[in-house]
């Protein structure tokens, strides 16, 4: 019976003994994966931030270049208003030309018209002048 006992106590001790070895198997497996758990979050952090740097990188520059369109637009828009200034005093130049070419012209035509007359009375004069002359003559 001694016997017995001391084997069931060696058996429950190998037992216990399994047990223990097995806990302390899935322990260091558990610090293990905690281990990996924890460098891929390191990993994951550091990618992040790269990715948070590139974005910051690229937000900056295209704020960059927003300002430059923006500068270029204003650019444009004030070449366009200066083209359109300009379009508009030639146009009002083109038009005082057209109007002083018009009153050239009435002037012009009044002048041959005086000029007519003038030929005219100077015909009436010169004929006048020749009938007085052949009146003298006589």
């Amino acid at each position: 019976r001694h016997s017995l006992d001391t084997q069931r106590l060696e058996e429950a001790h190998a037992a216990l003994r399994r047990q223990l070895e097995a806990a302390a198997a899935t322990g260091a497996a558990m610090e293990e994966a905690q281990e990996a758990h924890r460098a891929k979050m390191q990993s994951l952090e550091a990618e992040a931030a790269q990715l948070g740097a590139k974005l910051t990188a690229q937000s900056a520059e295209a704020e960059v270049q927003a300002a430059e369109l923006v500068a270029r637009t204003q650019r444009v828009e004030e070449e366009l208003q200066q083209a359109m200034d300009r379009s508009v005093a030639l146009e009002s130049h083109v038009e005082r030309l057209e109007a002083d070419r018009q009153q050239q012209e009435v002037e012009a035509k009044q002048l041959d018209r005086d000029q007519a007359h003038r030929v005219a009375e100077l015909q009436k004069s010169l004929k006048l002048l020749e009938a007085d002359k052949e009146a003298l003559q006589c």
